[in-house]
């Protein structure tokens, strides 16, 4: 069977790889695990395990191996990858320089701008143990993703 001139088998593939590449764009471990569903569901299209005039069972297989893919990438692989990767600390921001912008207050993050780009970003939020005042120089004693940890210098 065929839809637009391409089988559906392909569409199928086709659209799994497009959505799966969409994870680049935006990435958030989601869109992978429905593009992997949609190339499952046209391997058993193209395999004979599902007929290709059948959509409903091809959006229920599609549907139901994403919920499941999701699941087991939540509730399994991500805990046991998790231990390989070192968090998002980023080690290379250690030790930088820069000036309070607003009041940091522990439990209250501020912003605080490096004297130096860095990834791009000049301006980021940052919070401290101890109260830092705008104007303040500060030291950079840790890196979380895009959150610092900083301390007066």
């Amino acid at each position: 069977m065929e839809m637009f001139g391409i089988e559906v088998d392909k569409i199928w593939i086709l659209a799994g790889v497009l959505i799966a590449f969409t994870e680049l764009l935006f990435p958030a471990m989601v869109s992978i695990w429905s593009g992997l569903a949609a190339v499952i569901v046209g391997l058993m299209v193209w395999f004979g395990l599902i007929s290709p005039e059948s959509y409903k069972w091809q959006f229920l297989w599609f549907f139901s191996l994403t919920i499941f893919l999701l699941l087991f990438w939540f509730f399994y692989l991500k805990r046991r990858f998790s231990s390989y990767a070192n968090d998002t600390r980023d080690s290379s921001l250690l030790n930088l320089k820069g000036v309070a912008l607003t009041k940091i207050e522990k439990g209250k993050p501020g912003e605080v701008e490096l004297y130096q780009h860095y990834h791009g970003i000049k301006k980021w939020k940052a919070d401290s143990d101890v109260t830092i005042e705008p104007g303040d120089i500060i030291e950079v004693f840790e890196a979380s993703g895009i959150k610092l940890r900083v301390k007066k210098f």
